[in-house]
């Protein structure tokens, strides 16, 4: 097994630690493969692509995973929708920028559904802060990648809802009012696919928003 076949191998049980909601392990696994990652960077030049194939576009990665929508149509209505759909990597994947940005991401994500179940308020916010850079970083990695649009929505989302648990509720505001410009560009352009990965994102805009998004559905 190669430097890259192992990330794409720890990634996978870290989204399988994401899926089964046990977010200590999933935490342990993400720690795992970001050091695989650094580990892959040192590499001899030429063993990762930097050309992408159509699987390594991150969208497609997303496109190709089962959507769980029970998790937040069990989620109370007056809570925050969060993307909480861990991202598996291909079997051949080797674009180097797209593996980063899945990578950083499921680390992200399973900082932010640990804090979720912490009892204590400080504890909860030292994660709630880790993910919020963890996210602004596979923010900054995929702007390097395959166009994008659903990968980059996910990403601004939950980072919105960091920011109005941490105390920064004008800047959730205005990613949120991003977002609701976004998902009516979808709506318009008929990407059903992707939709169906933001079930559940209206709970998050104000409510006039909200009925412009079904006006236009």
């Amino acid at each position: 097994m190669n430097n890259m076949q192992q990330v794409i191998h720890q990634n996978s049980a870290t989204v399988a630690y994401i899926r089964q909601h046990d977010y200590p392990s999933a935490l342990e696994s993400s720690a795992s493969v970001l050091l695989l990652l650094q580990h892959l960077d040192t590499t001899p030049s030429g063993t990762t692509s930097t050309i992408p194939s159509p699987l390594d576009c991150l969208d497609q990665c997303m496109l190709l995973s089962e959507v769980d929508t029970t998790s937040n149509d069990r989620a109370n209505r007056k809570t925050a929708f969060v993307y909480e759909q861990g991202i598996l990597l291909p079997p051949t994947a080797t674009e180097y920028t797209m593996v980063s940005a899945v990578v950083i991401f499921n680390s992200a994500l399973a900082h932010q559904l640990f804090a979720q179940q912490q009892q204590d308020k400080d504890a909860s916010q030292r994660y709630l802060l880790m993910s919020r850079r963890l996210y602004g970083l596979a923010y900054g990695v995929h702007s390097r990648a395959c166009h994008s649009m659903l990968f980059q929505f996910v990403v601004i989302n939950n980072m919105a809802v960091i920011d109005q648990q941490t105390g920064n509720p004008e800047q959730s505001t205005q990613y949120f009012k991003h977002l609701m410009t976004v998902l009516l560009l979808m709506v318009d352009q008929g990407c059903t696919s992707r939709l169906r990965h933001l079930r559940g994102f209206t709970r998050n805009v104000p409510s006039s928003a909200e009925s412009q998004a079904a006006a236009a559905a």
